[in-house]
């Protein structure tokens, strides 16, 4: 599970990247501002959000009007994949420290019912979109292999190395275009966006944030790297909560379009 997302992670030397990459979320550089394409609504669909993993969960029903807009994906009445942010942060709203720490983090690493969490959710996922500095880090990760078998989309105003078996493609330029990619690609799964906050922000301000997973860890930092650099001017919709071993919970909310088009009761 990605319980973080931060900036300047080489210091970080996990045993095992493959299992760091499931509670890390690194950042990413921020490439340009995106244009918000306009959106209107449609048909209403009910939604039942529910994760069978945690000790404790609720999930909630929800009326919504889903979206329509000028990008294909929008416009799509059928199920289709969710963009998804799914990230941690400390109770005050850091995501890592300001000298780009994650060991608060890391400690919830074995908390009951994070792993499974983190399975279930990787198994709904059908592309991958990161920033450049998520993917420098993964690429310092001598000896280990890449460890996500989705295709994946780095925003970068360079290309890299590509490592073995890696299905990674690279882009420039505004969100839209590659996000549509991924979208397509997804073929009904989710997007995740690994990481970090500026690429969600630019997400966001486009309009096609769907969803924000977050981890929130028992932990004050005073200060450091802020979750999400951007405003979001509708108020989010919870779809549900789950707690996990050790104090660590999860808020999963509608975002965008999404969350001012939803209605929302506990289910029954």
């Amino acid at each position: 599970m990605p319980l973080g997302a931060g900036l300047g992670l080489a210091s970080l030397a996990p045993s095992n990247p493959k299992e760091l990459s499931s509670i890390v979320g690194a950042g990413v550089d921020a490439i340009t501002d995106p244009h918000p394409g306009a959106s209107a609504p449609g048909p209403s669909s009910h939604v039942r959000s529910s994760v069978p993993f945690g000790r404790e969960e609720q999930s909630l029903t929800h009326t919504c009007q889903r979206p329509r807009g000028t990008l294909s994906p929008m416009n799509d009445l059928s199920p289709r994949p969710r963009t998804v942010y799914y990230v941690a942060q400390s109770l005050d709203g850091y995501i890592a420290t300001a000298d780009h720490g994650l060991d608060w983090l890391l400690a919830f690493d074995g908390a009951e019912g994070i792993k499974e969490h983190y399975e279930a959710f990787v198994a709904g996922v059908g592309a991958i979109v990161m920033g450049a500095s998520t993917y420098d880090f993964l690429l310092r990760q001598e000896g280990s292999p890449w460890p996500y078998t989705q295709p994946t989309w780095v925003l970068a105003n360079r290309t890299r190395p590509i490592p073995p078996g890696a299905d990674v493609r690279f882009a420039k330029g505004p969100v839209n275009a590659p996000l549509e990619a991924a979208r397509e690609a997804a073929a009904g799964k989710n997007v995740w966006l690994v990481g970090g906050g500026d690429l969600a922000a630019q997400v966001a301000r486009a309009g096609l944030l769907d969803e924000l997973h977050l981890g929130i860890a028992p932990v004050v930092l005073g200060g450091g790297i802020p979750l999400l650099p951007a405003r979001l001017e509708a108020p989010l919709t919870l779809l549900g909560t789950t707690t996990f071993g050790r104090g660590f919970v999860e808020l999963r909310y509608a975002v965008s379009s999404v969350a001012s088009a939803c209605s929302t009761r506990p289910s029954t």
